[in-house]
């Protein structure tokens, strides 16, 4: 369907490919196409859609269904000044809704995330830009609650 991520390899431009990656229930489906110079934010955009649409599909038919409420998405766009220098474009810059279908085949709204936003996936969180603040605010409350449950003498076996 030519969902995924279309890439080249930085040095000898050979193509490459991939649909997304799964770990039990987290699903990632990175929509990308380095091989079209001429590809717009907007088509890409509609890639998207269609790739979160044909995802929902194939689990709807194995009984399974998307959690609108569990499930975001990253619509990384750049924008560059006069001089070069690229920046993130904002998501409320953004003019495009994606959604999806809950398990009662209702359209529902998926919450947009900007690259800064870090956010669980599998236990740890990332954010596309790559920054960390998420993580560490995470593990620093964990950390405190483990600290005070040691204070106390009060560790749980869970």
């Amino acid at each position: 369907a030519g969902h995924g991520a279309h890439l080249l390899t930085a040095i000898s431009k050979v193509p490459s490919q991939f649909v997304g990656y799964a770990f039990v229930d987290d699903t990632d489906l990175p929509t990308l196409r380095m091989n079209d110079i001429n590809i717009t934010a907007e088509e890409v955009m509609e890639d998207m859609q269609a790739s979160i649409n044909r995802w929902e599909g194939g689990l709807k038919a194995t009984g399974g269904a998307i959690v609108p409420e569990k499930s975001w998405v990253y619509a990384i766009n750049f924008e560059f000044d006069e001089k070069g220098d690229w920046s993130y474009v904002s998501p409320d810059d953004i003019d495009f809704d994606f959604t999806v279908k809950d398990h009662n085949d209702e359209e529902q709204p998926l919450k947009t995330k900007g690259p800064h936003e870090g956010t669980e996936t599998l236990g740890v969180f990332l954010a596309p830009d790559g920054n960390n603040k998420m993580a560490i605010q995470e593990l620093r409350k964990k950390s405190e609650r483990w600290r005070d449950l040691v204070r106390t003498g009060h560790l749980s076996s869970k």
